[in-house]
């Protein structure tokens, strides 16, 4: 049998139904066979939203470096994983969001995309209504002062109007502007299905956010119903994050992605982790740490201690070169 390199297998893989191959990065691979594994593997048909959400962001990570070492210097990529801080609050609870996913190194600029995760009330529907006694955000949202916005006050709130509210918090920290509902096309309920994942955003769920403010004007939420998908205007989060690795990508391709200069990154990175898990993917290798996130172990650092612990079989303990050889 032929030996295949990891590019020509990466291409055996996507290209089976296709006449010619796209072009792709080590990005765009990532995120395409993590999402066919997470599907083949019926995953999204057997567990909770939690551990599929844990699922795909590990497939992303351990992918990340195979694909990267299978395509040119300036197609690889790399990724980081930094939970939120400064709070032991649950980060669903508070933010109304599973995870936060950056991608930078896109001719200077970088592409944000917030996530909430659902498990679909039926074949055709879910349902966005949760509610949980935390810290509700949608009286300061209207302060342009950080400060204030996140403080907030002990309230009974969906989860829809957490999740609105904190992705207007990010907004205006990008952009320094405010946003209305109908353009907040950069959070999405992100449903997992058996054999698709399509993501809706928040700016096609303006309608909800109305009938959650008539329930607070009466004092008492409920459910708005469930939504018809096909009815929102979905993406697959397959195509989703295709186009927002695919530097060419702009315009309409770009919907579903909130572009940030990369003079703002820092902030925004600094902003995402007081509300939810932040995912970094970059073009080329790894990005500086965010201020104020945990200290990374190196892949050398974590094998040394391995190799030279008392449980090490011989075949690797009794091989490891020097500390000069090494270098």
């Amino acid at each position: 049998m032929p030996e295949l390199s990891i590019q020509t297998w990466i291409n055996s893989q996507l290209d089976s139904l296709l006449e010619s191959a796209p072009e792709r990065n080590a990005l765009t691979v990532t995120f395409q066979l993590a999402i066919l594994r997470i599907l083949t593997l019926g995953v999204t048909k057997k567990i909770h939203e939690e551990p599929i959400t844990g699922f795909l962001l590990g497939a992303f990570s351990a992918l990340a470096p195979i694909c990267s070492g299978a395509f040119e210097d300036n197609q690889q990529c790399s990724w980081q994983y930094f939970p939120k801080s400064g709070s032991d609050q649950d980060t669903e609870a508070v933010s109304g969001a599973d995870f936060a996913l950056i991608i930078e190194g896109l001719n200077g600029t970088a592409r944000l995309a917030i996530f909430q995760a659902k498990l679909p009330s039926s074949p055709t529907s879910f349902n966005v209504h949760q509610i949980r006694k935390k810290t509700d955000t949608s009286d300061t949202s209207k302060s342009n002062n950080t400060a204030d916005r996140k403080k907030g006050s002990p309230t009974s709130t969906p989860q829809f109007a957490r999740l609105l509210s904190y992705s207007k918090i990010i907004g205006y920290e990008a952009l320094k502007k405010n946003f209305n509902t109908n353009e907040i096309h950069w959070a999405h309920y992100l449903i997992y299905m058996p054999d698709q994942l399509p993501c809706i955003s928040i700016s096609k769920l303006s309608d909800i956010e109305e009938k959650y403010l008539e329930q607070k004007k009466n004092g008492a939420y409920s459910s708005p119903g469930t939504i018809d998908i096909s009815k929102r205007e979905p993406i697959d989060l397959f195509w989703l994050l295709t186009n927002g690795a695919n530097p060419k990508s702009n315009g309409e391709r770009l919907k579903g992605w909130l572009e940030i200069e990369s003079a703002r990154l820092r902030d925004i990175k600094e902003c995402l982790l007081t509300f939810t898990d932040v995912c970094i993917a970059s073009e080329g290798p790894a990005p500086a740490p965010i201020p104020g996130g945990d200290n990374i172990a190196s892949t050398e650092d974590i094998l040394s201690k391995l190799y030279n612990s008392k449980s090490a079989p011989e075949a690797y303990s009794g091989s490891l070169k020097t500390p000069s050889a090494a270098k």
